[in-house]
């Protein structure tokens, strides 16, 4: 069974010094396959002090284990920054599920910024032929 792709797009996040949920994919199933894509697309405001932001792949929940790696950029206020990164999950949780989802979080240098739109998608990788 494969799924995918499938995607979910939110807007005006707040992002705050702790980390938090700003996407969650819908649950979805899927087996057989050699992983997971899971695609980050966003665009972000800083705070008028904000110097970084943190983006976390996690399976399931905030608490999930991380996918890949964190991913931080750099940022200065009054600039929006698009920030794009993709990542593959070809753990057992990767390859096959049942209801899995996957969740972005963020977590700013300071509080105040904003995910001014975040588009969050999962694709089942498998072979050519």
């Amino acid at each position: 069974m494969a799924a995918g792709p499938q995607a979910v797009q939110a807007t005006a996040v707040a992002v705050t010094t702790s980390e938090a949920v700003v996407a969650t994919l819908p649950a979805g199933n899927w087996a057989g396959q050699i992983g997971t894509l899971i695609t980050v697309a966003a665009n972000y405001s800083p705070s008028a002090t904000g110097v970084a932001i943190v983006l976390r792949i996690r399976q399931g929940t905030l608490t999930g284990t991380l996918v890949g790696v964190a991913r931080t950029s750099t940022v200065a206020n009054p600039n929006s920054y698009e920030v794009g990164f993709n990542e593959t999950d070809t753990s057992a949780f990767g390859q096959a599920q049942q209801g899995g989802v996957y969740v972005l979080t963020a977590q700013g240098t300071t509080a105040g910024g904003t995910l001014n739109i975040v588009t969050l998608s999962q694709e089942t990788i498998a072979p050519i032929s």
